[in-house]
């Protein structure tokens, strides 16, 4: 293969003690790359988060190169928090995790991304303007300055003519998401502070930055669904199942998943799933449109209260984790662009 392929796993050092049982050829791969590792009591997922993209590249035959340990990651990318390709570089593709040194210096091994840059990341970390987006959203969903004259104007939009409402407020750099009550009558910014501690003091720390929250208004969200994309293309997908990984996949898009996230029991939902599939398909046509077809991204889905599905956000890579999807599928799609590429 011609393309480059860079790995750089997370806790190199240890894997959970069940492993042996639950997945003894995720281990023989990982023990084969660091012999050293000890089992431990450490999270199953998340140690298998990070196997997966080890073995299914060694089942390929990647010509992969182990990154050096680094003290600050990226467990979440955005665009800014994104290396820059660069140019004349061979191309080829990262998978694992940035570390704080690739995002200010550059990877340690020179390399042309393909559809892991800034612009891609972009798009799908500021997919919130879009109108694609906001045409499938299904509920308002509105950018925040960090001013608290800004917040008070979002607030007073979606509490519109109604005396009380509840608001969904996130941070776009994923610190945290909450649901917030308003009542008509005060300072809507006042109590929205009131009741998220510290909220005021990042305000006044990043007064004035644009985008720092996205409101939203509450809906019911169920069956959800996360959809990966690669050059534009839907390859891999499966029920937002906490507890699930890639071991217990399926079918490439895969059946499983919770009428309501972490409240009901799992089971398998082929209509649903094709709903979802035939929705994301229409969304995936028109955001290549918008902003080009040569992205990554997931796609998260779910259904409202009336059976609708709605698109719930899109994430870059790096900030997408696996559930129950075929990563050998993902990785194939990444493989082909990048080898198309080189």
């Amino acid at each position: 293969m011609r393309g480059i392929y860079l790995y750089r796993p997370l806790n190199r050092d240890r894997h959970p003690a069940t492993a042996a049982l639950k997945a003894p050829a995720y281990l023989a791969t990982w023990l084969e790359a660091f012999p050293d590792s000890q089992p431990t009591n450490c999270d199953f997922e998340d140690w298998a988060e990070n196997a997966v993209l080890l073995h299914e590249a060694r089942q390929r035959e990647i010509d992969l190169q182990i990154l050096p340990s680094a003290q600050m990651l990226w467990i979440s990318s955005t665009a800014f928090e994104t290396p820059r390709s660069e140019p004349g570089a061979p191309v080829g593709a990262m998978f694992g995790h940035w570390s704080g040194a690739d995002f200010i210096n550059g990877l340690p091994v020179p390399i042309s991304l393909v559809g892991q840059d800034a612009h891609a990341a972009g798009a799908a970390s500021e997919y919130a303007a879009s109108p694609v987006f906001q045409r499938h959203a299904g509920r308002r969903t509105i950018y925040v300055d960090a001013t608290a004259d800004h917040l008070e104007h979002v607030l007073a939009e979606i509490l519109g003519n109604r005396t009380e409402t509840d608001v969904f407020l996130k941070s776009v750099k994923k610190g945290f998401s909450d649901i917030v009550h308003i009542t008509a009558g005060s300072s809507l910014s006042r109590q929205v502070f009131d009741q998220l501690d510290g909220l005021d003091l990042d305000f006044m720390h990043y007064e004035g930055n644009r985008r720092m929250l996205l409101a939203q208004d509450v809906i019911h969200c169920g069956y959800e669904y996360r959809l990966f994309v690669v050059d534009g293309k839907l390859v891999t997908g499966a029920g937002c199942v906490e507890h699930h990984t890639p071991l217990d996949n399926l079918e490439v898009f895969d059946p499983q998943m919770e009428p309501r996230r972490n409240r009901s029991s799992v089971d398998t939902y082929a209509d649903v799933r094709d709903q979802h599939l035939a929705f994301a398909e229409k969304f995936v046509e028109e955001f290549a449109a918008e902003h080009g077809r040569h992205l990554d991204y997931c796609l998260d889905v779910a259904l409202d209260d009336q059976g609708r599905t709605f698109v719930i956000e899109l994430n870059p890579p790096l900030n997408c984790g696996r559930y129950a999807s075929d990563v050998g599928a993902w990785m194939d799609a990444v493989i082909a662009r990048t080898e198309a590429a080189a």
